[in-house]
């Protein structure tokens, strides 16, 4: 059986600098790093099905339904091992993957109920005043500690310094001699993503493509530096891009397109129906296919002309 992975390689070769961030191969590829960000599990993982019912991929579940760790660095074969990482945290998993002279770098989405608790902690804050709670004492720590105007989810912004910090102490490497870094990730992930961007080393030039993410910052924050503003792609019918409710200070991403790349105009949702909705969804364990990464990767793929867009991630029994 073919995989959608075993088109990475050629799909990579395509790329070209300077980096157009429309690109519908980069789009494509950001997705299949977002949704593989997802293959990387962990034993701890396994304590209860349930979890699978409010996780948007189909793949997640199907590891946790065998009860098998997985090790994602395997799916690169002979191009993992030092060109690729894990980084875990308490609730987030990033994944990152060198090849010809580019990095990319992926966050999982929601893996666990206590996520939704990041998501509730709706109150923005400065990203600044988490260098004093994290007390950072390491040579690593002046990536962390920039100057970030604006307003930031308060979870979000949390769990991207903590994830963040482990990426810089320990793959630092990794980062260096690259062309450019791309960043991605679905749901939560994608919200981490963007906000991590900024705080990783990055020496040369980067972007973030992110999918069916949240709103995670004030406007301010967003123009505080236009260069590093990401691409938001977002199915119709997806709520997730709509809350938090604009009314606690949030703003919309500045660029917003739907999986075919077309600029999505019609902003009309309510954003309070939608937080209700969104919220009901969570305590009763229901999943939103419109925001299912899977679907959001193949439709990509298609946009893409990718041979392998609607094929099966990766071979499961090749990365346990």
């Amino acid at each position: 059986m073919k995989y959608a992975l075993d088109e990475l390689g050629s799909l990579i070769k395509k790329i070209k600098l300077p980096i157009e961030t429309n690109n519908p191969d980069i789009r494509y590829i950001c997705s299949l790093m977002a949704e593989l960000a997802y293959c990387q599990v962990s034993e701890d993982e396994f304590d209860t099905l349930n979890r699978a019912k409010v996780i948007p991929c189909q793949i997640y579940k199907s590891i946790l339904e065998a009860r098998k760790t997985t090790n994602i660095a395997l799916a690169f074969g002979a191009d993992g091992g030092d060109n690729t990482f894990v980084a875990v945290d308490r609730s987030v998993v990033s994944i990152g993957y060198k090849i010809e002279n580019y990095l990319f770098v992926a966050f999982r989405g929601t893996s666990f109920l206590y996520d939704w608790l990041i998501n509730f902690r709706i109150n923005p804050v400065s990203i600044k005043s988490y260098n004093y709670f994290f007390n950072y004492k390491n040579k690593y720590s002046k990536y962390l500690i920039k100057s970030h105007y604006g307003l930031y989810h308060s979870g979000f912004a949390e769990e991207a310094l903590r994830i963040s910090l482990i990426i810089s102490e320990k793959y630092h490497k990794l980062f260096e001699g690259v062309e450019h870094v791309f960043y991605s990730g679905h749901s939560l992930g994608g919200a981490i993503a963007a906000i991590s961007a900024a705080l990783l080393p990055n020496s040369t030039t980067y972007s973030i493509h992110i999918i069916g993410a949240p709103r995670y910052c004030d406007v301010s924050a967003y123009y505080s530096n236009l260069m590093d503003v990401p691409v938001q792609i977002m199915r119709r019918g997806d709520i997730v891009p709509f809350v938090p409710p604009r009314c606690f200070g949030y703003a919309d991403h500045p660029i917003q397109t739907d999986t075919q790349g077309v600029q999505f105009k019609d902003r009309k949702t309510s954003s309070s129906i939608s937080y209700l909705i969104w919220t009901s969804m969570l305590f009763l364990r229901l999943a939103a296919k419109p925001h299912a990464i899977d679907l959001y990767r193949r439709e990509l793929g298609k946009t893409a002309n990718a041979k392998m867009a609607t094929a099966p991630l990766v071979d499961l029994d090749k990365i346990r």
